[in-house]
């Protein structure tokens, strides 16, 4: 049966994107920290959309790092969390990303999107974990002159430990042209440059997207021009995205992208959590099957839901007790997002990521040698954490408050991750 102890200096953080660093000083008796970071988004074109039914591409998303770091006790860390990119302005952060290059002069085209900025943490001036921005993406050619063209894609942030992100994609082709509009390059600036800016275009053609910042940034897509500048309606090139780095010795390391909200592009953030009391909770309706997750970003009121286990940080728990001896209640806080686990009501209804709160739950066991529980509402004590038997289990079944039933269901087994 495994312990679930009050732990002398919990820590469960999350900073959201802004332009000045945040300092976090390491608690005392600490010497691993797991740490989750999401780069900045790629902008769209502006004067995006569908002109005359010519697209801009889609923009890159931002890169998603997470791992155990060592760190030391009482030291302190310096945390840079990265914007989106807003239309063809770079994400901003201090590895930003490119701006989007221009349209074409004779107008009618889209200007390429900005790159998203990378986040993460370092120990002076060396990176412990850092998510690449997402590439801009490219502008579409004017379709009211001649054939436009559509833009290219940003690439995404890296998706592999150390790796390059992304490269744009190709913008198309419009009339009385042979040539694509080059995608940018993923990560392939040096170590702390920028994203570059997409080239400019001329003529009716779109606009190159902005490379994305990372540990390597990307490159700029390309705004075609044409020698016969005038009649140049290409879509532009789509921007590189930006690297992912993790510390070499970190372990249970990760990496996924962010989600964004179409529309408007989101923002990189960073989690930093302790390690102990770390779980996955595995639901008994389907042992082994199912177990408790989140979308996989780090918005507020993100549903929780039922997921197979992959080992991402969106299914992984930390549990927080709260201060009293022998107290039964906790925090439910997601590795991913720092944010914990509640409902917007005390009413029966969906179980969602909320901030800060008073300890929200109460661990009451069923079996407690095998970790069974159930996990109680402190806010309405009839509601317990639960799987409608009406719904038919499956990958994102919604997770909700009902009121409880001696049956499967309504119980959950706390796993320790032993990260």
């Amino acid at each position: 049966m495994p312990e679930f102890d009050p732990e002398k200096n919990p820590v469960a953080r999350r900073f959201g994107a802004r332009e000045q660093p945040y300092s976090f000083t390491v608690p005392s008796d600490t010497r691993r920290l797991y740490i989750s970071a999401g780069g900045g988004s790629g902008g769209f074109a502006s004067n995006a959309g569908i002109i005359d039914s010519i697209p801009s591409g889609a923009p890159g998303r931002g890169g998603r790092m997470s791992g155990v770091v060592r760190v030391n006790a009482g030291e302190v860390l310096t945390i840079n969390v990265g914007k989106g990119a807003n239309g063809n302005q770079p994400g901003a952060g201090f590895i930003s990303g490119g701006k989007g290059g221009d349209r074409g002069e004779g107008g009618g085209g889209s200007n390429g999107g900005g790159g998203g900025a990378a986040s993460g943490v370092w120990r002076g001036v060396d990176a412990l974990i850092i998510a690449g921005g997402g590439g801009g993406a490219g502008g579409a050619g004017n379709a009211t002159v001649a054939q436009g063209g559509r833009g290219g894609n940003g690439g995404h942030g890296g998706r592999a430990p150390t790796s390059n992100g992304a490269p744009g994609g190709y913008g198309a082709m419009g009339t009385h042209t042979a040539d694509f509009a080059k995608g940018g390059r993923g990560g392939v600036f040096k170590v702390g440059e920028n994203g570059s800016a997409g080239s400019s275009a001329n003529g009716h053609a779109g606009g190159g997207g902005g490379g994305g910042g990372g540990y390597n940034s990307g490159e700029g897509g390309e705004g075609y021009r044409n020698p016969n500048g005038a009649k140049a309606t290409d879509g532009g090139g789509g921007g590189g995205g930006g690297s992912n780095f993790a510390q070499p010795g970190s372990s249970s390391v990760n990496t996924y992208l962010t989600d964004y909200n179409s529309p408007q592009s989101s923002d990189g953030f960073v989690v930093i959590n302790s390690l102990g009391n770390c779980v996955k909770i595995n639901w008994m309706g389907k042992p082994n099957e199912f177990y408790l997750a989140v979308a996989k970003e780090s918005q507020l009121q993100v549903p929780a839901y039922l997921y197979d286990y992959n080992g991402d940080a969106s299914l992984q728990w930390h549990i927080i007790w709260a201060a009293a001896p022998n107290s039964d209640s906790c925090l439910i806080a997601s590795l991913l997002s720092g944010l914990n686990l509640g409902s917007m009501t005390a009413a029966e209804g969906q179980v969602v990521q909320m901030s800060e709160m008073p300890a929200s739950w109460r661990v009451e066991w069923v079996d407690r040698r095998n970790s069974i529980c159930k996990l109680v509402s402190r806010a309405n004590e009839a509601l317990v954490l639960a799987v409608n038997p009406r719904y038919e289990a499956r990958h994102q079944t919604p997770v909700t408050l009902m009121a409880y039933q001696n049956a499967p269901a309504f119980h959950w087994k706390l796993e320790p991750l032993g990260l």
